[in-house]
């Protein structure tokens, strides 16, 4: 009885995991080209040592960001995308749902669905941090 309540849990969560995926992606686009509006706007005021705001959140040149991977399957498809760039003070969340959707969704395509889901998980595990300073100067993101 408890198998069968744990098994119904599981199948839920992935769907949801399905479902979220695409939604979570469109979303991160648009914050993505958002943030990037917001750098290429303010590249002259945070390089010279100030400070702008953005979506309630304060970037110097100092301010160190990031971003993580996630993977989904669908019998024989296998997505991997990025998340949004984010500040790492406040990368958690964000890291936890990638997390979460590639444990659940990830496992599901043949052959490339168990690869690369451990591929993303050790690339989210291992996601390097990078200053503004130097996305600005070395123009990676």
């Amino acid at each position: 009885m408890l198998i069968d309540h744990l098994v119904k849990l599981i199948y839920y969560l992935v769907i949801i995991s399905w479902i979220l995926f695409p939604i979570m992606q469109n979303i991160w686009k648009k914050q993505d080209h958002e943030f990037i509006r917001f750098l290429n706007n303010n590249r002259e005021e945070i390089m010279n040592g100030g400070s702008c705001e953005f979506m309630g959140f304060t970037y110097t040149r100092e301010t160190r960001v990031i971003r993580f991977s996630c993977c989904i399957s669908v019998i024989i498809l296998t997505l991997c995308r990025s998340s949004c760039i984010v500040p790492t003070d406040r990368s958690g969340a964000t890291r936890l749902l990638c997390v979460l959707m590639t444990l659940l969704g990830g496992w599901w395509g043949f052959p490339w669905g168990p690869i690369r889901t451990v591929q993303t998980i050790c690339d989210t595990a291992r996601a390097t941090e990078i200053s503004l300073y130097d996305v600005y100067t070395r123009g990676v993101i």
